[in-house]
């Protein structure tokens, strides 16, 4: 199949499929951004997340797996929110161990340790071509999604992540059921995990902004251009 064809079929059967994502639907402050990026001819956003601020209680050892979510949040969290989830989570993998079914039978709640997280926004786009996929990997640079970068798939697939690791963070909060930190140095890691949520929406802003920015200019580039032999031949209608 030509490989306009085959992006053609790939972006109408992506934007006819259900959100399989656990929430169902697009993150609120990305929203907008992948309905601009679907609206242009040659992209379609794949997946998305526009990074959150979350608490994960995972199990440690060589063969633990899994984990819960006690908070998750696309969005600025208050100190109350986290200080509530970790007090909630810290007394269940309390009861946990002084109940007399013993802690295998509890293992799914019994908490071994909680980070506090803030992870950034990643979108996943395929693009129609390579000059396609190189225009919007140039505008994500510039919006500081500096580990961005191009997938060429055997299948003739052109798929672009793009992503910033700079702007990651996690810190242990809880461990065995016990808090690490007191109340006051909380409150100080949940303002920090705000600023770098702040930050994530910033560049956020930057990429929809440098997106319209260089369609805008690829359209005035276009128009500039000079006709075709074959159209100046045929004329104005």
């Amino acid at each position: 199949m030509p490989q306009q064809l085959n992006f053609d079929v790939c972006k109408r059967n992506t934007l006819s499929k259900l959100d399989k994502s656990p929430k169902g639907s697009l993150d609120a402050p990305i929203a907008q951004l992948v309905h601009t990026i679907n609206a242009h001819a040659d992209y379609v956003t794949t997946s998305s997340c526009s990074g959150r601020i979350v608490l994960f209680a995972t199990p440690t050892g060589e063969t633990a797996r899994g984990g819960h979510w006690l908070l998750c949040e696309h969005a600025h969290v208050t100190h109350t929110q986290v200080r509530d989830a970790l007090t909630a989570w810290v007394g269940v993998g309390s009861q946990a161990r002084t109940s007399s079914q013993g802690p295998s039978a509890n293992d799914e709640l019994t908490p071994s340790l909680v980070l506090l997280k803030h992870e950034p926004a990643i979108l996943h786009v395929q693009c129609r071509d390579l000059r396609a996929a190189q225009l919007l990997l140039q505008v994500a640079l510039r919006a500081l999604f500096r580990e961005s970068g191009i997938v060429l798939s055997s299948t003739s697939k052109v798929m672009l992540a793009i992503r910033t690791t700079s702007n990651c963070l996690e810190l242990p909060v809880a461990s065995d059921g016990e808090l690490l930190l007191p109340d006051s140095s909380l409150a100080v890691m949940v303002a920090h995990a705000n600023a770098k949520y702040a930050a994530n929406m910033k560049r956020i802003d930057g990429l929809a902004a440098g997106f319209i920015g260089a369609c805008t200019l690829e359209l005035r580039a276009l128009a500039a251009a000079p006709a075709c032999a074959e159209c100046e031949e045929e004329g104005p209608p």
